[in-house]
């Protein structure tokens, strides 16, 4: 009786270690926003907590071109075994084009905290097609708060994606607002190019062997916190399938007077959802041995 005591408290404590990690970004805002620019068609997504989202056979209207099998998107913050923290967004997926079109994902996020520290953007993205040819733009994007300067926004200024929901109907999307003036040349913002517009061709082409990829960075200090976003256009010249992915990330490194790497307000990877998984679980077997030892 007392052995599972013992266990049912160190459950108990890891589940709640686990529930204040994932609250420790409880403030932020994740957006996507995919949209067929031929059509001014797409959808507009939004939610607060760290993790993934998976969209299968997505529409972006019916009478967009373009569809998506498969699309994976991700937002987080964590520490790695090294010392370094990491802020992360991550797209990858396969989309569809019926016929010449222009397809453009944004993903954002905001309120990642800041140290007053230098660090690092990276921006980088891979593509495949299976065949016809295409072409592919793509940026990433940090702003800092900083709270000495009157037009600085907390967490981070990002473009402004819309109001969240589907915009199926020819025509219905607005145009992202980006601020007055544009946010993309506020002096608090720091951009990743990796090779702007490349061409995708398809497989034995002399030219090209169907894939492209590329890795950018610029450096910039964190301030009082930042925001991350991504953005990428597809422009398919004819119908085809496309594979590609996508990343903006921010890295850190930040040790204590005694080496050993520290971190304040980091959220939490996937290992912490699958602790928080394990403490229900625990606390379910334990309490169906209890009742049964009853």
């Amino acid at each position: 009786m007392n052995k599972i005591r013992t266990v049912k408290r160190s459950l108990l404590m890891l589940l709640l270690i686990a529930l204040w990690s994932a609250g420790a970004y409880a403030d932020g805002v994740f957006s996507i926003r995919i949209e067929d620019l031929t059509n001014q068609s797409g959808i507009v997504m939004q939610t607060g907590a760290p993790g993934m989202l998976y969209l299968v056979n997505q529409s972006l209207g019916p009478n967009s071109k373009i569809t998506l099998p498969g699309l994976t998107l991700a937002f987080s913050q964590f520490q790695d075994p090294s010392g370094y923290y990491e802020s992360k967004l991550h797209f990858d997926g396969t989309v569809q084009a019926l016929a010449a079109g222009s397809l453009r994902i944004t993903v954002e996020s905001n309120n990642y905290p800041g140290l007053n520290l230098p660090a690092t953007l990276t921006g980088s993205y891979t593509a495949n097609t299976l065949p016809p040819y295409a072409t592919m733009d793509f940026g990433a994007w940090t702003n800092v708060y900083d709270p000495t300067d009157a037009g600085s926004v907390p967490g981070g200024a990002v473009p402004n994606l819309g109001a969240a929901e589907n915009y199926f109907a020819t025509g219905s999307l607005p145009a992202i607002d980006d601020g007055t003036p544009s946010v993309y040349a506020s002096p608090q913002t720091t951009s990743a190019y990796p090779g702007g517009t490349v061409t995708v061709g398809p497989y034995g082409s002399a030219t090209n062997v169907g894939g492209a990829g590329a890795v950018s960075s610029a450096n910039f200090v964190d301030g009082n916190g930042y925001s991350l976003w991504l953005q990428s256009t597809v422009n398919f010249i004819s119908p085809g399938i496309m594979s590609f992915s996508g990343d903006s990330e921010v890295m850190l490194a930040i040790a204590t007077s005694g080496g050993d790497p520290k971190v304040s307000g980091t959220l939490p990877e996937p290992m912490s959802f699958l602790l928080l998984g394990s403490c229900f679980v625990g606390a379910g077997i334990l309490r169906k041995k209890f009742i049964l030892a009853a």
